[in-house]
Parts: C-alpha cells; sequence; structure tokens
C-alpha cells in the first residue's frame, strides 16, 4: 500500500498536468480530497483512464485493455481474447 501511494505521489509530481495558483507548485494540494491528485486526476482514475502507468508499453506497442479493445477489429483478437479484454478493462472502472 506504501509503494503504491508513494507511486502515485511521484507521477502527481511528474504530470504537471495540475498547477496551483501560487509560485509554490505544492501550494493548495494540502485542501485536495487526495492531496497529490487534482480534480481531473481523480476523475480520470474513477473513470477508468488511469494515470498512464501503461504509457511506456503503448509508446512502444503494446496497448492496455481500453485501448485494444477500442482497436479490436485492426487487431483481430480472438473471442477468448476479446472476452479477457473486456473483462480486465470492467476491472479497471470497477468502484
Amino acid at each position: 500500500m506504501h509503494i503504491l501511494a508513494l507511486a502515485l505521489f511521484a507521477l502527481a509530481l511528474l504530470s504537471g498536468t495540475c498547477r496551483a495558483q501560487s509560485h509554490s507548485p505544492s501550494a493548495g494540494m494540502e485542501m485536495r480530497m487526495i492531496k497529490a491528485l487534482c480534480d481531473q486526476e481523480i476523475g480520470d482514475l474513477q473513470s477508468g483512464l488511469g494515470m498512464r502507468l501503461a504509457l511506456a508499453a503503448e509508446l512502444n506497442g503494446y496497448p492496455g485493455p481500453r485501448h485494444a479493445l477500442e482497436l479490436a477489429n485492426e487487431l483481430g483478437p480472438s473471442n477468448a481474447q476479446r472476452a479477457k479484454l473486456a473483462l480486465l478493462r470492467r476491472s479497471a472502472t470497477a468502484r
């Protein structure tokens, strides 16, 4: 659990997608529901959009479940593979 929290914190610091309204990059973060994540990142996680942890894989030609399902016609997975991808996708978006 500590490793996950540390990874999420590191990603929030490196993402650059959320900026505080002050000179200090961390100003105001202590008021957030999850201090290291902005509302957009929390919403993305809750929607199953992830935290770009698969970016390196995708940049090297290995799509995650969501993109593999979106590209299913081009990739041509078997019915069993499609079912597994759908299961992975549902588990990523389950609350």
